[in-house]
């Protein structure tokens, strides 16, 4: 038989458990070592995620509404807040800062006006797309006079839930 000796394990050193002690505080050194890397690993996967998630769904558009009036004709140069009740509503926007693929949505409402057995009834709404600059004529028609009361035409930008902007007008 072949023997190494003390060259290997020796007997002496395993029977007084010195080896396992000295090695002891190393491997948990590692372990920490190890746990607190992983822990940044996946705070900062989380962090990639969450911020390719939000630039997913998230609008850098700068497109406002530069000037939105009422109008007597589509191209605004007849400005009015009191229509007639045979007229057609008109409603002028220009945008700025808008890239070419901007959405405008127009709801018009009607906020009180006599014999509507509800207040704030949506008459309808439309939506085009446009860029900086152009002229965005929107038009409301009855087939019968307007009745009398307040109203109102919401301008949407893009898939805004709130309106962008708000222009309250009057039949008389």
């Amino acid at each position: 038989m072949f023997s190494l000796g003390h060259v290997g394990y020796p007997d002496d050193l395993a029977q007084t458990k010195l080896l396992s002690r000295n090695l002891r505080p190393r491997d948990e050194e590692d372990r920490a070592v190890r746990r607190t890397t992983m822990v940044l690993f996946l705070a900062m996967c989380a962090t990639l995620v969450t911020f390719t998630a939000a630039a997913c769904s998230f609008s850098a558009s700068t497109a406002e509404i530069s000037e939105a009036k009422m109008a007597r004709d589509p191209d605004g140069k007849h400005p009015t807040k009191v229509f007639f009740p045979d007229d057609r509503f008109y409603c002028v926007v220009y945008l700025s800062n808008a890239p070419d693929d901007t959405k405008v949505r127009a709801v018009w409402t009607a906020v009180d006006v006599k014999g509507k057995k509800k207040p704030d009834e949506e008459l309808g709404r439309v939506s085009t797309k446009s860029g900086s600059g152009e002229r965005l004529p929107f038009s409301l028609g009855n087939a019968a006079p307007w009745p009398a009361g307040d109203y109102k035409v919401d301008l949407y930008l893009n898939d805004a839930k709130k309106p962008t902007k708000t222009l309250e007008f009057k039949v008389q």
